[in-house]
Formats: structure tokens, sequence, C-alpha cells
């Protein structure tokens, strides 16, 4: 086996997008970068979900830093216009379905147990379902063609930094040993977490509130909702928009089944459910849990009729505890990203945007011919700490409420009164991630917080759950009102929000 010696300005451990694109970045700017991976594309990942907020960010990105080739991937239309061999997904807005405590979907006139919120005003400019198979391979094709180096199939053996400050990796490499030696390095490992665990960053996975766990895998011949809704009678001209180009939401009071359908008709599934927070560390799904879930809830096999499990990844994933977070996202001359810091749940599709916010951050740190600094540094590990805490709790109130429909809806006007504030507010000085860093806003979660053990049950109040769930209903809405700027408790149609959708930026 040779032994080859390699020095890089950057080298990052992971090839994600996240990882990729902030590559191709720096290698624009002229950097010498290395991606190195312990796999090879395409490989199966989820995180398929994307945002307003995602395409604002990724258009921001493109425009500044001159990735023209990127650009069309900020749109559905565009997407599949000049790359449509990167499979995708058309995604409109969130669809929500309730099937109650006895597991049964009823279609009502007033749309009482469907919650449909769009996010853009045609299929021309939606959001996107991210096949992260193609896209994740597209993207790392796309840094080495801008001059970044890519080390597939790499087990690292070492990492270390001698008094000079540079680091070595040392590392397997197809029939080669490598050391690769850098100022900077950037953890983009995901669960992996390769550098926090050789820093021994502490893990505070016991800080987050939220404790789920899933089962997923990619599926083809999953009927369309829309057929599916007709069989209820369901009056699916008041809906905004075709209810399959979202990311469809079958809610239960004990968990909700997510469905994301890519253009040629492959969809995403998977099933998320809370557990409890005792032994958290040791919440594993056992085997044949996806067939028994099916057999307990007779909707789903209405809902999944004659699908089959995809070829690839050809089997069904199980995981244990999905949250996850470490103290610290950076340090004297190293960062990480943030699925690597930490991970709350799929609810409110939070991944895509989160990671390319982190990586807007750290290619400005780069900016200038130095490296970060550790003021800088440090203030990106603070805010992605804070943030991955902040979705946490958005996203913990949902399933706080999950068991009533008016109250899981409630609570999430919150996510999207973040959500759509952080998208108008986009070119502020003063925007943070999803309101992250705007106290009064997280000053109002804390008080929405407060009104849901308040109005949990009839033991603290003398009132129906019918009137405590109203009651909660109307404090969410006063506690977002300052940052209600879409209409939302206000729909012409009872939970159907036709416009929700923040002005584009002029790069789109």
């Amino acid at each position: 086996m040779s032994n080859i010696s390699e020095d890089y300005e950057v080298a990052l451990l992971g090839a994600g997008f996240g990882a990729s694109l902030l590559a191709a970045i720096l290698s624009k700017q002229g950097r010498r970068v290395c991606l190195i991976d312990s796999s090879r594309h395409p490989r199966f990942t989820i995180g398929e979900s994307s945002t307003p907020a995602a395409d604002f960010i990724l258009s921001d990105l493109c425009a500044r830093y001159e990735l023209k080739e990127l650009m069309p991937l900020t749109q559905y239309g565009s997407w599949r216009e000049k790359y449509p061999e990167v499979r995708c997904g058309c995604k409109r807005g969130f669809s929500y379905l309730w099937h109650g405590v006895g597991n049964e979907y009823r279609a009502t006139t007033d749309h009482e147990h469907e919650l449909l919120v769009a996010a853009n005003s045609s299929q021309q400019v939606a959001d996107t379902q991210w096949y992260r198979p193609h896209v994740d391979q597209f993207l790392c094709q796309y840094a080495q063609e801008c001059g970044s180096k890519y080390y597939s199939e790499s087990t690292i053996q070492e990492i270390s930094r001698g008094s000079n400050k540079s680091w070595t990796v040392g590392l397997n490499h197809i029939d080669q040993s490598l050391q690769i030696h850098t100022p900077f390095l950037i953890d983009a490992t995901g669960p992996a977490a390769v550098m926090l665990k050789h820093l021994q960053i502490e893990d505070i996975s016991n800080q987050l509130k939220t404790c789920t766990v899933a089962t997923y895998s990619h599926y083809e011949n999953v009927p369309l909702v829309t057929d599916w809704l007709q069989g209820y009678g369901n009056r699916q001209e008041d809906f905004p928009y075709p209810v399959d180009d979202a990311a469809v939401h079958h809610l239960f009071a004990d968990g909700w089944l997510w469905q994301l359908r890519f253009t040629d008709g492959l969809t995403s599934l998977g099933f998320v459910q809370p557990v409890s927070k005792s032994g958290r560390e040791n919440q594993d799904i056992p085997s044949g849990h996806w067939e028994k879930m099916i057999k307990r809830r007779p909707v789903l096999k209405s809902i999944l009729g004659d699908a089959r499990l995809a070829s690839f990844p050809g089997k069904v994933f199980h995981s244990g505890q999905l949250q996850r977070l470490y103290q610290q996202a950076a340090g004297d001359g190293w960062a990480a990203l943030p699925f690597t810091v930490g991970f709350v749940d799929p609810l409110h599709s939070t991944g895509i945007a989160h990671t390319l916010s982190a990586v807007q951050k750290l290619a400005q740190g780069f900016e200038s011919r130095a490296m970060p600094q550790l003021e800088f540094l440090m203030s990106y590990s603070d805010q992605l700490i804070h943030e991955l805490i902040h979705v946490d709790r958005l996203v913990s109130l949902c399933y706080e409420n999950l068991s009533s429909f008016n109250r899981f809806s409630a609570a999430t006007m919150l996510y999207f009164a973040a959500a759509t504030t952080f998208e108008k507010q986009f070119h502020s000085t003063e925007n943070s991630f999803l309101c992250a860093e705007n106290q009064d806003f997280v000053e109002r979660i804390s008080r929405v917080e407060i009104l849901s053990q308040q109005t949990a049950s009839q033991s603290t109040a003398p009132a129906t759950d019918e009137e405590l769930a109203e009651l909660f209903s109307l404090g969410v809405q006063e506690a977002i009102q300052p940052f209600n700027h879409v209409g939302l408790f206000s729909p012409q149609i009872q939970n159907m929000y036709h416009h929700t959708v923040a002005q584009k930026s002029a790069h789109d």
C-alpha cells in the first residue's frame, strides 16, 4: 500500500449535499479543498422535503458565489427543465390529514379533518422534494468540477493536530494510505459525528423535548392521495393545490405517516412515533414494525394500496431515537454542519433549509483569505445550537397536542409564523433562522408552552376538551399576531390556506 501526503486549505469529512455545496463555494473562492467520504454515491438517505426558506438561501448562495449551474434547483419548473435526470418532486405546500384517535379518516364539508398550507403560487415556482441519492451525487460531482478533490470509500484512521495548529487526517483510500494536512476541518458526517467524537464534545441530547422514532423507506406503486380522498367524497376543489404536490402528513393520535411523491411516482414513506423519554437512549424499533403498524391501522392499508418496496434501497429502515444534540458546533480550526451537531424531527421539514443556512454562514466566514476567526466560529456554534433547540420547541409543541387535530393545527401555526417571517425578512440584517434569535418570538413560544399545559386536560379547568382546544387556539393566534403576515387563523375556507407565499428573491 502506497503512502501519500496531501495539503489542503479546507478538508470536509462527509460528502452529502451540504458538504459538497460548501466545497464548491470554497473551491470557487480559489481554495484547495477536499471531501473525505466513508461511502460512495449514489446512496440512500432521507431528509428530502425542501421549503421556501431553503429555496431563498440556495438562490442567495447561487447569486453571491456565481453558482449559476445550481440556480435551476431553486424552483421545481426550472429544475425539471434543466436537470430532468436528477429526480425530484413537486412541493406546493404542507398537507395534513387527520385520521383521529380511532384511526379513521372522515371527510366533512368544512374540512374539519384537513389542513393545507400553500407555500408557493404555482407548480412552476414550487419547492421540491429532493431525491437525495441523485441530488447528493449531482452536488458532489459539481464540487469536483469546481476543483474539489473527492476521496470516496475512505476510512479515517486517525485525526491529530500539531503544534503548528495543522490537522492531520490519516485515512485508507482504496489501496492507498493517505495523510491529509489542513488548517481547517469541517465535520459533515451526520450521526457519525467523527470530529465531534474525536474532540469529545459533550452529548446534550437530553436537553431536547422531542422524543420520537421512525420507520421508513422508498416505495413504488403508491396510490395518489387525490384518488384515495375521492373515495370519501372529499371537496378537493377547495384545496389550494393538488394534495399530492406537497409534504403529505397522515396524522394519528399516536404518530404520523409522511408521504413524499417524486415525479416518476416513487414515494418516500415513513412513520414517526413519539415515545417515552424514560430510557430514551434505548428506543429501538423491533423488526416487522412496519407490517404490524399497518395491521393496527387499517386505513394505512387503503392509503398504501398495492405499494411495494422499491428495489433501491430494497429494505425498511428502523431508527432508534431520532433526536441528537452536541454542546458545541465549532472551535479553533474546525466547524460542523447542523445534521452532524444535532437533529430534531422530520415534522416541519427544517433539515435542508437549516443545512443551507449553515453553509451560508460558513461561506461568509471564509470570504477573506484568512481562516475564520475564533470569535466568528464560537458565534456560529452558539447560533447553531440555539437554532436546534428552537426547532425542538416548535416541534415538541405539535407532538404535545397531537391527540387533537384542532390543537395540533394551532400548534403548527407557530412554525408557519416563524417560517413566513424568516422569508419576509430574508434580506434584513436582523433576520435569524425561523426567528430563533428574535427574543419577542422566543418569549411568545414560552407563553404558548405554558398555555398548552394549562389547557391540556379537564383536570386543570372546568371545561370540555373542545372548549380547551378553542382556548389554546385563541391563545396561539394572539401569541403570533405580530408575526402573522399571511393571514394564519383566518383563511377564506376553513383550514385551506391559499396565500402564505413570501415575495420571491430577485435572484429567483
